[in-house]
């Protein structure tokens, strides 16, 4: 079960042909080679890893029927779901919907709906990964691929045979306070993740790494912003290492951590420091990969850059060296 904060997320999706599909009443039990969709208790239906999954593994590919921008309200999703076949609108009908107030289908897509990006415009409802249960130390994360119009979902922790498959429900970082507000008034649940469940002096330690970690994110991205007013120093390259290192003793291994790498490798080439830029971005490039996939439109954009980077920091290392030679 989920909600996303994107409030306007209205769309219906289908799962790959080649996967195993959600029928009425089997519902509970379907499964494939990798998880079995079976209730958890104080959760409803989630997936449990029916063998173990390495890190950057792919385990969902999730190709939407119905695609819509997030001001869409009833009218269209409800003609889009009148549009699928009937055991397509037996999978839809099957999620949760804690918005009882709304139209059941309208309901089911608010409680279900997954944001296509943190930041985008679309969003949509999965049969299968939108039965992910959320975590604040999520084992898998999801991307989407706009040039084959689907949803990739990839491990990010390894998946033990038996252990629950989940995902992060908000689009930002929060304290356990701030958290555990967001999911009573959005979703409708307390969490009892393991980051939740911390003692007492674990999770003000966790808490106290989350308030550094969001107050970096925003000098990075002012510095980021404002980069052609004011020329980023060795100061910034610093804030981004600290972040780094912040991800790492938190144990944050998603998205956050490339926009991290992205920015400072992009800072770091303002700075005319390529050796340094050339050093993030490969690592993104290799983040990209886990997180993504080898065969995603980011991920080879990013493959290419490394590429022409490191081209270029071997000329200029060469002109450098060939001025050496001329000087003697």
């Amino acid at each position: 079960m989920r909600f996303r904060e994107d409030h306007g997320c209205i769309f219906a999706l289908t799962v790959k042909a080649h996967e195993t599909m959600l029928q009425g009443s089997s519902v509970s039990t379907a499964s494939n080679s990798t998880y079995r969709i079976t209730d958890i208790p104080g959760k409803g239906l989630g997936l449990i890893a029916t063998r173990q999954l390495k890190r950057g593994q792919r385990i969902l590919t999730d190709t939407p029927l119905i695609r819509t921008h997030m001001t869409d309200k009833s009218t269209v999703s409800i003609a889009q779901f009148n549009s699928l076949s009937i055991s397509d609108q037996d999978q839809v009908l099957s999620l949760t919907n804690i918005w009882k107030q709304d139209h059941p289908v309208v309901g089911i897509i608010w409680t279900n709906s997954i944001p296509f990006t943190n930041d985008g415009n679309e969003a949509g409802l999965f049969p299968l990964a939108s039965r992910i249960n959320h975590s604040c130390m999520p084992n898998t994360v999801h991307s989407w691929e706009e040039e084959r119009g689907e949803l990739r979902t990839h491990v990010i922790r390894d998946i033990q045979d038996g252990e629950e498959i989940t995902s992060y429900y908000p689009s930002s970082v929060a304290e356990y306070a701030l958290r555990q507000e967001h999911f009573q008034i959005v979703h409708e649940f307390r969490c009892a993740c393991a980051l939740c469940l911390l003692p007492f002096a674990e999770r003000e330690a966790s808490d106290n790494r989350i308030r550094r970690i969001i107050a970096l994110e925003k000098d990075l991205y002012r510095t980021w912003k404002h980069r052609r007013h004011c020329k980023p120093n060795g100061a910034h390259l610093k804030l981004v290492g600290t972040l780094l290192d912040l991800y790492g003793e938190e144990g944050i291994v998603d998205w956050r951590p490339l926009h991290a790498l992205s920015r400072g490798s992009n800072l770091a080439t303002e700075m005319h420091s390529y050796r340094h830029a050339t050093i993030l971005a490969e690592k993104a490039y290799k983040m990209l990969i886990e997180l993504s996939g080898h065969d995603h439109s980011q991920t080879k954009q990013m493959g290419g850059r490394v590429i022409r980077m490191k081209q270029r920091l071997e000329e200029l290392e060469a002109m450098a060296l060939g001025k050496v030679d001329r000087q003697k």
